[in-house]
């Protein structure tokens, strides 16, 4: 063969790639324009912004190619041409830019999420970064010839989670930014609990009457011996925390890997749902996460007591866990575990198989969730709420009034009911969920195990009207659970589904590179301090809290109180206490003492879903039973029985309007604020 044809067709490669990247770059060009703010781009030449930002893109993505492969290949002493033309393929998955128009499917979005907006390009670029990053981990071949324990690292690594985001919950809280739903509701329960009383003053009914959770029980002791609703943020983040272990230990045992196991233990850490759950108040929604994942750890080991153990302890944290155990026991009743995930057919049970100890396992535990499940919404939810319970009877009147008639919907309507589960809202929600895991796509390897948390997505899109914005709540967190076991045993499927020659090992590194990756953009992206929380907040040095713990320390302890949502938590330890706008509108008794508060958090979404009105403020400040007892910054007391004049006057700094834009007081008895 000719030597110039020869070094024709060494050239071909190296024009492909380099084709490739061009057009990559043009892509990428584009999706940066359209994400570019509209206000930034007026005036401006649009062509030359879009030429200029081609040409960058298309050089800078020549030079990391270039001295991206240069780098591995003097690591590697591999040939470089090689290497170059390989790691030309890790910039394909950028073409899925391409569809960045796909963002203006979102729309009219409620004001707390405005900045989701722009969720459908950061999934987008979320998707193409991660499988650029995995395939370069692939293309790496990472696979050292001798592994250490990262045990003790895992230890460490979950340590710190726990404690920075323990201390950033209690400097959210001592900030005024907890809440009376749910943290002062479940502090005024504890507190009811430790003097052997069913209190129900903020919610109306007792706790018990809501949800079921028999957990608060075994918290009690440790709740009484600290008396304050901190340790309860503290017990949330030691429940949440473990779970990072725990993955870090399933993950060992089934990708027998100590750094994947590490990695995949970062992403837990790195889960903005979980991070996002730990800021958020206290809810024992989230406590079943380590017992979740601890029960597929056990299903996985054939560990059936422990397995027993870890569902009892998640039926135990609300009545709705239970129908957990119904997937559970349907899968150990149907697939084969003898390391097969084999679905056993109804011909080929024998009666000794159909009674074999694992199926025998399998029916129990699923008449026990059923039973456990029934117990507490038929005899224990009207006993302490004096009704039906009220997620299934009026919680979705569009699946109708009863559980009965909602299975009915579902089965014999499939349709009328895919109106309702399969909207642009819930689906965007899923991917929103599953895009810090790799939009799901490992997990669907272990489709079986993902079916463990179908009756928690289930409950999610049946009875969460706004899914989309679930990502910011706490009822999400189960499925997190579920989800990362189920990538974790997806993973290890990864080798033997593309029949790789190559080591096992790499394969798996880069698998978990890829989810942790996805997991830290999207955290970076739609994360608790990217469209929530400003950790500058969080800060109880400043005047205004200084000023709010002054005028709480002035209520006695004894006394009745109604306060605003955000200041609930902080004086929730008492028989009496109510929300303020419910104190207004007449569905509470007269109490002892009125907190209110003007600063903006009366229009803070983070600590009241409902800003204060204009209406509730004016039957507010004129209430003549009530009377100013202290104002200190934004912070007013007022107490019953006080003369309504005495201290009017000092609502007159309130009045000016360039200082309080966002409030708007009216004092009905003329003359009162002229003679201040």
């Amino acid at each position: 063969m000719p030597k110039q044809e020869v070094n024709n067709m060494r050239k071909t490669p190296y024009l492909t790639s380099s084709v490739i990247l061009s057009i990559i770059g043009i892509i990428v060009a584009f999706f940066l324009y359209d994400i570019m703010p509209s206000g930034f781009k007026i005036g401006l030449n649009n062509a030359k912004i879009i030429t200029h930002l081609i040409i960058v893109l298309i050089v800078s993505l020549h030079m990391l190619w270039l001295a991206y492969s240069k780098i591995v290949s003097s690591i590697q002493k591999k040939d470089f041409s090689k290497i170059l033309r390989k790691d030309a393929l890790t910039y394909i998955p950028f073409i899925v830019l391409c569809f960045f128009p796909l963002r203006y499917l979102v729309s009219n979005l409620d004001s707390r999420f405005v900045q989701f907006i722009h969720i459908p390009s950061t999934v987008i670029f979320i998707f193409a970064f991660g499988s650029f990053i995995f395939l370069k981990a692939l293309f790496l071949e990472i696979s050292p010839k001798k592994e250490k324990s990262l045990r003790n690292i895992a230890i460490i690594c979950t340590l710190i989670f726990f404690i920075t985001f323990s201390t950033l919950s209690i400097l959210k809280h001592e900030s005024f930014f907890s809440t009376g739903y749910d943290l002062g509701a479940y502090d005024q329960t504890m507190y009811g609990y430790e003097n052997g009383k069913m209190l129900d003053s903020l919610i109306g009914f007792h706790l018990l009457g809501d949800h079921i959770e028999w957990i608060l029980f075994i918290i009690l002791p440790i709740y009484a011996l600290f008396k304050t609703p901190i340790i309860l943020i503290i017990i949330q983040a030691i429940f949440i925390s473990t779970g990072a272990f725990i993955i870090y230990i399933l993950a060992k045992k089934i990708l027998k890997n100590e750094i994947a196991a590490l990695i995949l233990c970062l992403t837990y850490l790195a889960h903005p749902a979980i991070q996002y759950a730990l800021l958020f108040d206290f809810h024992t929604t989230v406590l079943p996460l380590p017992f979740i994942i601890l029960a597929v750890y056990a299903l996985t080991q054939r560990k059936y007591k422990l397995l027993v153990i870890s569902l009892v302890f998640t039926a135990i944290c609300k009545e709705y866990f239970a129908l957990i155990m119904i997937p559970f026991g349907i899968f150990i009743f149907f697939i084969d575990m003898k390391g097969s995930k084999r679905f056993t057919r109804f011909k080929k049970i024998s009666i000794q198989k159909l009674f074999s100890k694992q199926r025998i396992i399998g029916i129990s535990i699923l008449l026990l969730g059923i039973t456990w499940f029934l117990v507490n919404i038929n005899i224990l939810v009207p006993l302490f709420h004096g009704d039906s319970y009220v997620y299934i009877q009026g919680g979705n009147s569009y699946f109708g009034e009863s559980i009965t008639e909602t299975i009915k919907i579902i089965l014999l309507n499939p349709v009328y009911s895919a109106k309702y589960l399969f909207t642009l809202n819930k689906f965007a929600f899923l991917i929103l969920f599953s895009a810090s895991v790799f939009f799901g796509l490992f997990a669907l390897f272990a489709p079986e195990y993902l079916f463990l948390g179908i009756t928690e997505l289930a409950i999610i899109l049946l009875y969460t009207k706004n899914s989309l914005s679930e990502i910011v709540y706490h009822h999400q967190i189960p499925l997190v659970g579920f989800v990362l076991a189920a990538t974790v045993i997806g993973i290890s499927r990864i080798p033997k589904l593309i029949k790789s020659k190559k080591d096992s090992k790499g394969i798996i590194i880069a698998c978990s590179i890829g989810v942790l990756s996805t997991t830290i953009l999207a955290n970076i992206f739609f994360g608790p301090f990217a469209i929530l929380y400003d950790v500058n907040n969080f800060n109880i040095n400043t005047p205004y809290v200084k000023a709010g713990n002054e005028i709480l320390s002035m209520i006695p302890e004894d006394a009745s109180v109604a306060a605003p949502n955000w200041a609930i938590p902080h004086l929730s330890r008492r028989n009496e206490i109510y929300q303020l706008r419910h104190f207004i509108e007449g569905l509470t008794p007269n109490t002892d003492y009125l907190v209110m508060d003007l600063s903006k958090a009366l229009t803070d979404p983070k600590r009241s879903s409902i800003p204060f009105s204009s209406e509730e403020l004016r039957i507010l400040f004129n209430k003549k039973e009530y009377g100013i007892i202290a104002v200190k910054d934004s912070w007013l007391l007022f107490k019953k029985g006080v003369s309504y004049e005495a201290n009017i006057c000092k609502t007159k700094p309130f009045l000016n309007k360039s200082k309080y834009p966002y409030i708007d007081i009216i004092i009905e008895e003329k003359g009162l604020i002229a003679k201040c």
